[in-house]
């Protein structure tokens, strides 16, 4: 019975500990060493775009809208936007899929953030450019 007892008051410890975990884990932690918020917008640039640090791309958010409402890309045919943003994440089928950030707990993703390019059947030109949360 003890043992049960003890079994039961450690579990509350457990659930409280990954929560505390949960909130800490995030991909716009802003350091010392000079980088920008992800609240604060930045222009377009195609080699910080690509920059892929530690299994994540650190300045893809902070030009999210810049390549979300160009009316510049939305002119484009897959393969400029390929040579332009670089190699997808994800290809499934007419969709072009960028992970712009993801905040995990272990392996697990709690929440992701994708950038979602749809091309045309016909004409091989982009479609539409949404956001996927």
């Amino acid at each position: 019975m003890r043992a049960f007892t003890t079994t039961f008051q450690t579990i509350p410890v457990v659930v409280m500990m990954f929560a505390i975990i949960a909130c800490n884990s995030s991909d716009n932690h802003s350091s010392s060493a000079g980088k920008v918020n992800s609240d604060s917008a930045a222009h377009f640039e195609q080699t910080k775009w690509k920059t892929k640090e530690n299994g994540k791309y650190s300045f893809r958010d902070q030009m999210l809208n810049e390549v979300l409402y160009s009316d510049s890309i939305r002119t484009l045919t897959k393969q400029q936007v390929i040579d332009m943003l670089g190699e997808p994440d994800r290809v499934n089928e007419n969709y072009l899929y960028y992970t712009i950030s993801k905040t995990k707990l272990g392996s697990w993703t709690l929440k992701s953030k994708t950038l979602v390019i749809k091309i045309t059947d016909d004409e091989d030109m982009v479609e539409w450019i949404k956001l996927h949360e």
